[in-house]
C-alpha cells in the first residue's frame, strides 16, 4: 500500500506540474492550451468575486452541446462586444440557452459587476467549469517568483535524475537475472555432461573386464 501511495502521490505532483507549465505556456503564446476538451484558465479580474477571486485557477470543459448548459453553471466564452472584445469571459448563467433563428442565445453576468452581460450565441462558448484547482494556484503563484523558479526547476532536476537512475538499476537488475539465467542453464549443460560422462565409463569398465579375462588354460 505504501509503495501505490508513493506512486499515486508522484503522479499527482508530476500532473499539478504539467498543469503550471501550461499555464506559462498560455502566458507566453495568449491561447490556453486544450488536451482532450479540457483547459486550464486562470481568473484575471475580480469580476466574479466572491465566487471566484482574482488569481484563482479553474479547470474548463468544452461544451459539446450548448443546451445542457443550466442557470448557475460558470462558462467561459469569447467575448466580441465592448471591452469584451477579443477576450475571454468567465461568468455564471443567468439565461439558459434558448432557441432563435436556428441558433441558440443565452446571457451570462459577473456577480460582481452588478449589471448583465451582452446576449452570447452557442459560437462564443468556449467551456463549462468542471472545478477549481487551488493548488495549481498556490504552485503557479510560487513558481512565478524568482525562488519559486530555481526551486522548481530544481526539484523537476531531481526527480528527473531519480527516476533516471531507477531506470539504470532496473536495466542493471534485468542484465543480473539474464547472466544468472545463462548460469544456470551452463551448469545444468555441464551437469548433464558429467552424469553422460559416468555412464559410459561405467559401462566402458564392464565391457573391459569381459575383453581381457584370462581363458583358463587346457592340461595335456
Amino acid at each position: 500500500m505504501k509503495k501505490i501511495s508513493k506512486i499515486l502521490s508522484g503522479v499527482l505532483l508530476v500532473i499539478t506540474f504539467v498543469m503550471v507549465l501550461f499555464l506559462v505556456a498560455t502566458k507566453a503564446q495568449g491561447e490556453a492550451p486544450e488536451i482532450f476538451g479540457f483547459q486550464v484558465l486562470r481568473i484575471s479580474s475580480p469580476s466574479m468575486t466572491p465566487v471566484l477571486n482574482e488569481g484563482d485557477i479553474i479547470l474548463s470543459k468544452r461544451v459539446k452541446d450548448v443546451r445542457t448548459i443550466e442557470i448557475g453553471d460558470i462558462i467561459t466564452y469569447e467575448g466580441t462586444v465592448g471591452s469584451y472584445a477579443d477576450k475571454k469571459i468567465t461568468h455564471e448563467v443567468i439565461v439558459a440557452p434558448y432557441e432563435s433563428d436556428g441558433k441558440y442565445y443565452l446571457q451570462t453576468w459577473g456577480v460582481n459587476n452588478g449589471y448583465v452581460d451582452a446576449v452570447i450565441s452557442e459560437d462564443q462558448v468556449m467551456g463549462i467549469m468542471v472545478c477549481e484547482l487551488p493548488a495549481v494556484a498556490a504552485l503557479y503563484d510560487f513558481f512565478r517568483t524568482p525562488w519559486g523558479l530555481v526551486v522548481t526547476l530544481g526539484f523537476l532536476g531531481i526527480f528527473f535524475v531519480n527516476e533516471l537512475m531507477n531506470l539504470i538499476k532496473l536495466m542493471r537488475e534485468k542484465d543480473d537475472e539474464e547472466e544468472e539465467s545463462a548460469s544456470d542453464k551452463s551448469e545444468d549443460a555441464s551437469s548433464e555432461n558429467a552424469e553422460s560422462s559416468e555412464s559410459e565409463v561405467t559401462v566402458d569398465g564392464e565391457e573391459g573386464v569381459e575383453d581381457f579375462s584370462i581363458p583358463p588354460l587346457d592340461e595335456d
